[in-house]
């Protein structure tokens, strides 16, 4: 019987928190880049499969190598092409889009004539911080959509507060805060990224989407 990776000879394999395998899947996983080739469980037939493998987490692997919990080798061969895909909370007007989209779901699905969000609602989304990403958004929409009997969406329907956990005041000395540290850290180290990185007890990877962020140039 063919597996996940046989079906997907000639597309693409998404491999989800790839951060979590244990050991002896990291192993495994290791093998199969290698060559690209498969043994079916049971079988001796050694397969070639064509396929392109996309990796995400959500974890900090350099770290996790240090640490002992991920190959460095198996990062090394996935670890091609970087994407970093900035937190919910860093979405800006995407928040919005999103939610909407949402909204419109779930509503047709409870079979109700929703008008959308009011203004209070929008800034609460726009506002609060996403811990949980977009499956917080996802369920908070799902759950209003559902039990709501009012044809726009409140900030009470989603369960938020206006302006919860992040006050603009916060929010953009925050972003100062972390603008001056980054620019005096690379200055201290002459725009060296890997030894800036280290001081910063950040990621390379990280270290390049700061730099993005905030329109810092290496010196």
């Amino acid at each position: 019987m063919r597996g996940r990776i046989e079906y997907a000879a000639g597309g693409t394999l998404f491999l989800d928190e790839v951060g979590e395998l244990p050991p002896p899947l990291q192993v495994k996983l290791l093998r199969f880049l290698e060559d690209y080739r498969i043994e079916r469980v049971g079988g001796r037939e050694s397969i070639q499969v064509d396929l392109r493998i996309i990796a995400a987490t959500n974890r900090d692997l350099e770290k996790d190598i240090a640490e002992g919990r991920f190959r460095e080798d198996l990062f090394y061969r996935l670890n091609v092409v970087t994407i970093h895909m900035p937190a919910l909370c860093e979405r800006g007007e995407d928040i919005v889009i999103m939610a909407e989209i949402f909204l419109r779901k779930y509503a047709q699905k409870a079979g109700k004539n929703i008008g959308g969000f009011t203004r209070e609602a929008l800034t609460a989304l726009k506002t609060h911080h996403w811990p949980g990403n977009v499956r917080e958004l996802v369920n908070r929409i799902r759950r209003a959509a559902v039990m709501t009997e009012q044809r726009w969406i409140t900030p009470d329907n989603l369960e938020l507060k206006m302006g919860q956990n992040q006050g603009e005041g916060l929010k953009e000395a925050s972003k100062g805060f972390e603008y001056n540290l980054i620019k005096e850290t690379l200055g201290r180290h002459e725009g060296k990224i890997s030894q800036t990185a280290k001081a910063l007890k950040i990621s390379r990877s990280e270290m390049y989407y700061l730099l993005k962020k905030h329109g810092i140039q290496r010196a």
